[in-house]
């Protein structure tokens, strides 16, 4: 039997990832959530999934999560960044069990010196890592010391599905008429750098264009004065929707293991453009822009190349749509997990 540990299953990409792990393997995997069960979480039971949460403190979650591994007879527990790495190994002591780490990239934001060496310490109990591009690769090699024959690259997957929905019917009900439609999806958190594109939104003056916000975090009060032809939509369910009614979809953070939105940008048949960071630059080929971080004036010029070009914006959907059926499918996904859980 299979265990997977996450922080939490709401709104995400590292959620989002689970989530289609789980519906689409052909084994069953239970999953715990340390903190949070969330909108993924719920999806899950009500297909039938066993989800549990942990309550308490941290030692009361430990020892929760070890009678959890005892009772259910867990021959490989999974853990999804850091903080779950570090409560499987700990429960999971002394115990005939393998152990299996998957990094979406959990160098992307600043980590005390204490959870550097804690982290490099527990990976030492890790049987195998799964890195989800190249970059995470790297940085656990780089950060953690580990021997690169025990770390495997599966690059996430999305499915192929065009959303049923009206497109016009949806602009209406988010104000919109004729506007180009500029989408960007993330946490509002600092990593995800928001500054940068709305900086760029406040330059373009020429195009009759609405920049869409997915997503929420720490950061909303702040960036909502930046509030120039700009909708902060908070956490969507629909987000395929506002994804398939979009001209275009940026990805502005900082640093990225490999994202899911662009991903589904990309499934969708859509432009993107992306800071030139981590998994993005294995995602941007001929299908969308890469720019350099925190470059608000160059984001602009490229959103404004790609919404005064139609034709240009329609090729380069068509090869981010053909670079998915090659090889970023759930099926593929799948595959590549079976041979290596």
């Amino acid at each position: 039997m299979k265990l997977m540990v996450v922080n939490s299953m709401d709104f995400g990409g590292l959620e989002k990832q689970v989530y289609d792990l789980i519906t689409n393997y052909p084994e069953k995997i239970y999953l715990v959530c340390l903190n949070k069960i969330g909108h993924f979480g719920n999806k899950l039971i009500k297909k039938g999934h066993k989800v549990i949460l942990l309550k308490g403190d941290k030692t009361t979650k430990i020892k929760k999560l070890r009678k959890i591994i005892k009772k259910l007879e867990i021959k490989t527990i999974i853990s999804e960044n850091t903080a779950p790495m570090q409560y499987s190994i700990l429960a999971s002591l002394f115990l005939k069990i393998r152990r299996v780490h998957v990094d979406h990239n959990s160098f992307a934001e600043k980590e005390s010196l204490r959870i550097r060496i804690e982290n490099k310490f527990f990976s030492r109990f890790i049987n195998q890592f799964i890195a989800v591009s190249p970059f995470v690769k790297k940085n656990i090699i780089r950060k953690w010391h580990v021997n690169p024959k025990k770390i495997k690259i599966i690059t996430n997957g999305v499915d192929i599905i065009k959303p049923n929905n009206n497109k016009k019917e949806l602009k209406k009900t988010l104000g919109l008429k004729n506007e180009k439609i500029v989408s960007i999806i993330g946490g509002l958190r600092p990593v995800k750098d928001h500054i940068t594109i709305l900086k760029a939104f406040e330059k373009i003056k020429d195009i009759n264009t609405k920049l869409l916000i997915i997503g929420d975090g720490p950061l909303r009060k702040k960036l909502e004065k930046y509030s120039n032809n700009t909708l902060f939509l908070g956490w969507r369910a629909d987000v395929l929707d506002l994804i398939n009614i979009s001209d275009v979809v940026v990805c502005s953070s900082l640093n990225e293991g490999i994202s899911i939105t662009l991903l589904e940008a990309m499934s969708l048949g859509k432009p993107i453009i992306a800071t030139n960071v981590g998994g993005n630059k294995i995602l941007v080929q001929e299908n969308g822009f890469l720019f350099k971080k925190r470059d608000s004036e160059i984001l602009k010029i490229l959103i404004k190349k790609l919404l005064s070009n139609k034709k240009l914006a329609k090729e380069m959907g068509k090869i981010s749509l053909n670079i998915v059926k090659k090889d970023y499918t759930i099926k593929k996904m799948i595959e590549n997990y079976k041979k290596t859980f």
